[in-house]
């Protein structure tokens, strides 16, 4: 038993960690997940041009162009080239996990497996993996044991939250209901956002300024892509025999047709006036428009360095020096290589190890020990560029050769 401390004096922070992890009510509901999911804001943050350009290429770029496994066992490192292998579309799932994971915090796929054969042994493999969104999961918290915590997820079969379980306290849990049968990549710990946080918390205003910004200038562009006209015109014209019904019985009626005649005009590029009238025509200044692109511009700027690190690599050329162009480009590349290694060790324990654990007999058969973290690893890589490729003379790709490295 814990000694209590003399004085309880609860902080604000308290009170709200109390709440953002459902200590009182049991489980943790998405309105305290995180301010995107709260405000119902996923799907504009989400697909924002900009966000989802930036996210797609730094998902392609963090993806890699090939996979590579570093094992010192031969026997070990070629059954691990043959387990991944038999993943269909790896290359998506991989650019799909940095994406999600760097948005909104975690990067979740189910993996579906089948019996495949080995060198005469029966292998249980990994075969499709199956995005999740994470709106469909949810944390749950025993309310005998408030320290102790587990995900919950919609399941369509029975259209009901089920719990997934830990095989390594229940090995014959149901295909879909454990923890194991996931992977699980997530961005950044945050005791306030049990979901995990990701950028989406922080690009957050800049999605919403930007996204209401983008009406007022679509607004802006349809009233004063078109001059403001004023006539200055005899109201008393056309009224003096309006008694015999020839002409206007009120002010009013001539206005209202003047209005509907120079509407069909300037259709036509053509009015006709009276000598006496007069017509004016005031084109819109750009002040307004000028205001709110530059709003816009700044929003896409801070976005690109926050998901990009930079921005003069990832826009038009020509718009910096080379040298300062080379600082950001490797600013970039500091954001990619980051996140390309922290997706291999998410990979190398959510696929290879999984499969060491469910397939220990069939290593025995093998004649291949279990092995320990560190003996295996996953690297993903790209070619590196010469400097003429570098300048835009692409040859076409060749195949990498080697039993370690593949396509995927």
């Amino acid at each position: 038993m814990p000694s209590i401390a003399k004085i309880q004096f609860v902080p604000n922070y308290v009170t709200e960690l109390r709440q953002q992890i459902g200590y009182y009510i049991g489980y943790v509901p998405n309105v305290y997940a995180d301010q995107v999911t709260a405000d119902d804001f996923y799907e504009i943050v989400r697909k924002d041009v900009e966000i989802a350009r930036c996210l797609h290429l730094l998902g392609l770029m963090a993806s890699g162009e090939f996979t590579e496994v570093e094992c010192e066992n031969e026997k070990l490192k070629n059954l691990c080239v043959f387990v991944l292998r038999q993943i269909r579309d790896f290359l998506h799932c991989r650019k799909s996990l940095v994406e999600k994971a760097v948005l909104f915090g975690l990067g979740i796929q189910r993996k579906y497996y089948r019996w495949v054969d080995y060198e005469g042994a029966k292998l249980y493999v990994a075969y499709r993996l199956a995005e999740v969104d994470r709106r469909r999961m949810r944390l749950e918290r025993d309310q005998e044991d408030r320290t102790r915590i587990y995900w919950t997820m919609w399941c369509p079969k029975i259209d009901q939250y089920v719990i997934l379980e830990d095989r390594s306290e229940n090995p014959n849990a149901p295909e879909g209901l454990a923890v194991q049968d996931y992977i699980w990549y997530y961005q950044m710990q945050e005791e306030l956002a049990p979901y995990w946080e990701g950028f989406g918390e922080v690009l957050y205003t800049l999605a919403y300024t930007k996204h209401y910004a983008i009406k007022y200038w679509a607004d802006l562009c349809e009233s004063w892509s078109k001059p403001f006209l004023v006539a200055q015109i005899d109201l008393m014209k056309a009224a003096v025999n309006a008694s015999l019904g020839a002409g206007f019985s009120s002010a009013q009626q001539r206005i209202d047709k003047i209005i509907e005649t120079f509407e069909a005009c300037r259709a036509r590029h053509l009015a006709v006036i009276d000598s006496s009238d007069r017509v004016q025509w005031f084109e819109h200044g750009s002040t307004g428009a000028n205001i709110i692109r530059e709003l816009i511009e700044y929003c896409d700027k801070k976005i690109q360095l926050l998901l990009l690190g930079a921005e003069l690599s990832t826009t038009a050329a020509g718009v910096g020096s080379y040298a300062l162009g080379a600082v950001h480009k490797a600013q970039t590349d500091t954001v990619v290589l980051y996140n390309r290694l922290r997706l291999a060790e998410v990979l190398t324990e959510d696929i290879l190890f999984d499969f060491f654990y469910r397939n220990q007999s069939a290593l025995a058969q093998l004649g291949i020990d279990f092995p320990r973290h560190g003996d295996v690893k996953i690297k993903i890589g790209v070619r590196q560029l010469s400097q003429t490729q570098e300048k835009g003379h692409l040859p076409m790709p060749q195949q990498p050769v080697g039993s370690e490295l593949w396509r995927v």
